[in-house]
C-alpha cells in the first residue's frame, strides 16, 4: 500500500507551538458570519467575535475564538484541512489510524477520550476525541475525518481542556453549518 503522512499530524503540532495568533478581543456573540471557499467546494458559518484566518500554518481554514479576560493564553479554535489521496490507498480508518500513530509522538500522556462514526454535511465519517499535553497546556481535541471526491478533510476542534465544554455547543454549530458546494 503507498503510504501519505498525514497533514492532521503536521499542522497539529504546529498549530500548537503557535498558540496565540489572533487579536485580542473579549466578548461572546451568537451572530455567525458566512464562510465561502469555492477552491476546496465547501462553505461554513462561525461566531462573528471569532478571528478567520485562512491558509494559516497549512489550513485552509482556522476560527480562533475571543481571549476571555487579560489572562487566557490559548484562543480555542476550529480548523479545516485537506489531503489529495488521489493514487494512495488509504480507508478513512487507515487514515485515522496513521494519524493516531503519529500523534503519538508529537503529544505528551495522548489519551483517547472517545471515536465512532459521525455524519458531516451529509457524509459519512469519523470522529475521535482525545487529550494530552503539549506546550505547557492540557488540550482536549475533537478531530472528524471524511472524505468527499478523492480529498479526505479532517476538522479540528483544538481546546484547553478545562474549556473544552464550554466552547463545544459553538464548535457543533460551526460543524453542523458545513456545506458542499
Amino acid at each position: 500500500m503507498k503510504r501519505c503522512f498525514p497533514l492532521v499530524a503536521l499542522v497539529l503540532c504546529v498549530l500548537l507551538f503557535q498558540p496565540v495568533i489572533g487579536e485580542r478581543a473579549v466578548g461572546a456573540t451568537s451572530t455567525y458570519v458566512s464562510y465561502n471557499n469555492d477552491k476546496y467546494g465547501f462553505s461554513l458559518k462561525y461566531p462573528i467575535d471569532w478571528v478567520l484566518h485562512e491558509g494559516y500554518m497549512g489550513t485552509i481554514f482556522i476560527a480562533l475564538s475571543p481571549f476571555e479576560d487579560g489572562n487566557d493564553l490559548f484562543q480555542e479554535n476550529i480548523n479545516v484541512i485537506t489531503e489529495d489521496l488521489q493514487g494512495y490507498e488509504f480507508t478513512i480508518e487507515e487514515y485515522l489510524e496513521f494519524t493516531l500513530s503519529e500523534l503519538q509522538d508529537m503529544v505528551d500522556n495522548l489519551k483517547v477520550i472517545s471515536r465512532g462514526k459521525r455524519h458531516i454535511a451529509g457524509q459519512q465519517g469519523k470522529v475521535i476525541v482525545f487529550s494530552g499535553e503539549q506546550s505547557g497546556f492540557e488540550f482536549q481535541w475533537m478531530q472528524l475525518f471524511f472524505i468527499s471526491g478523492t480529498n479526505i478533510y479532517v476538522i479540528t476542534y483544538t481546546a484547553q481542556e478545562n474549556k473544552y465544554d464550554k466552547h463545544l455547543p459553538t464548535i457543533e454549530n460551526i460543524i453542523n453549518s458545513i456545506k458542499f458546494n
